[in-house]
Order: structure tokens, then C-alpha cells, then sequence
């Protein structure tokens, strides 16, 4: 905990200051931090960066509620969304969209400290290697956000972990339940291809929605016409 938190003061920047426009020339004149005493350019909250992370530490609201990456055991696919599952490689760009999303704190608008803490904008994503087989993805992030009532906007890099998790993909599931089974289904028309309207009927219309259905197109093995 000590160490994250020395990393996330040396990994504090302070971005902006809206509450007043200090030209470049003012800001050679330094205060002294209000909590430390540190002498610092003057910013709406008059404080260093090291005292605005212990304040405004970034890195327990995004940790905060990070959801679990499911991948099935047998395929190793990633579940991209609801039972939607996808090969991914290890630290590639589509596995970190997939951990990306799991990160509550990048889809809320508000977080802790009263409101304090806006939104959060993502501006870069990194991988940080882990042990292949430890079950822990790990992503560096820099996000950028305002506090004090959007007179300072600060930005921090923060460590996220996530932790993966086994779940049986559907396709997977089909293949080890007893309820699995193929079958020869026959199908013939006795009227014409078209109505009195020129509306297509019968087995146009089946053909028609079997090309539209793609979920019920991967249980065909053959067809034939």
C-alpha cells in the first residue's frame, strides 16, 4: 500500500487551472503548499501534487466494483458480452476493450469525495505483465479528471487488476450435455413460390430467414435444396 501510494503521487500532475488565468510570467512566483509547505506554481487548491493524491487518489474508484473477465475453459475464448464469447490473445488490443469495460469508474459520472471528482477521461491504457497462469490481468491507465468543483483538473496513472474467471461458453455447453442431438429435417411446398400478390411464401420464406439468423445458421450442419 505504501509503495502505490508513492507511485500515485509521482504519478500526479496537475493539468489546469480554471479558477484563474495565470499567465506564464506570474507563474514564475512560488507559494508555499497550504498542507506541507512545499514551494509550488500557484493552483486553485494551493496545494503540490503529492498533497492532492492523498486527497484525490484515482486508483480505489477505478479498483472499486472491476468486474471479472470471463473465459471459457475448454476454447479459452473471452466473453465479449452477454454469452457472446471471442478469441483473444494475451495483451491485445480487443482483450483490453473487453477490460476497459469492466472498469466502472470509466462509465460513471460521479465518484467519491461528495461529487468532488468528475468524470474521468481515459487517455492512454498499458499492459503490465503478469504470471501467464496467476488469473490476473493488470492494466496501467492515465485518466485525466476535474476535482474541487472543476477548478483543478489533475491527472494520475493507476494500476487496475482484474481477475479472470472460468465460464462455460455455449457452444462448449452443447457439446458435454446430454441434451445434445442432430436430426434430418425434410421440408416440401405444394404451392406456388409466389401469392396471387407476388409475396414470397414457403420455402423462400424459410430460406429468407435462415440468411437473416445467423445465431440458428451455426446449428446447420448441411442443407440442401
Amino acid at each position: 500500500d505504501e509503495e502505490q501510494r508513492r507511485e500515485t503521487s509521482r504519478s500526479m500532475e496537475i493539468i489546469h487551472n480554471s479558477k484563474r488565468n495565470i499567465q506564464t510570467a506570474q507563474n514564475t512566483v512560488k507559494v508555499p503548499c497550504c498542507l506541507c509547505g512545499t514551494l509550488i506554481l500557484p493552483n486553485s487548491a494551493y496545494q503540490c501534487a503529492p498533497c492532492l493524491a492523498t486527497q484525490f487518489d484515482l486508483q480505489p474508484i477505478l479498483q472499486n466494483g472491476a468486474g471479472d473477465v470471463l473465459q471459457c475453459k475448454r476454447c479459452l475464448r473471452f466473453e465479449a458480452s452477454n454469452n457472446k464469447f471471442e478469441y483473444h490473445d494475451l495483451e491485445t488490443h480487443g482483450l483490453m476493450g473487453i477490460c476497459l469495460k469492466k472498469i466502472p469508474g470509466l462509465q460513471n459520472s460521479n465518484h467519491h469525495h461528495n461529487g468532488a471528482i468528475g468524470k474521468m477521461k481515459l487517455l492512454d491504457a498499458t499492459w503490465v505483465w503478469t504470471e501467464p497462469h496467476s488469473m490476473r490481468l493488470k492494466l496501467r491507465l492515465t485518466v485525466q479528471t476535474d476535482v474541487l468543483d472543476a477548478t483543478l483538473t489533475i491527472q494520475q496513472r493507476v494500476v487496475v487488476e482484474l481477475v479472470v474467471k472460468r465460464k462455460q461458453c455455449p457452444d462448449c455447453n452443447r457439446e458435454f450435455t446430454n441434451q445434445m442431438w442432430s436430426a434430418i429435417v425434410q421440408v416440401r411446398q405444394k404451392r406456388p413460390a409466389l401469392d396471387d400478390h407476388g409475396v414470397p411464401k414457403g420455402l423462400m420464406v424459410l430460406e429468407m430467414a435462415l440468411a437473416k439468423a445467423k445465431h440458428a445458421r451455426k446449428h446447420i450442419l448441411d442443407m440442401k435444396t
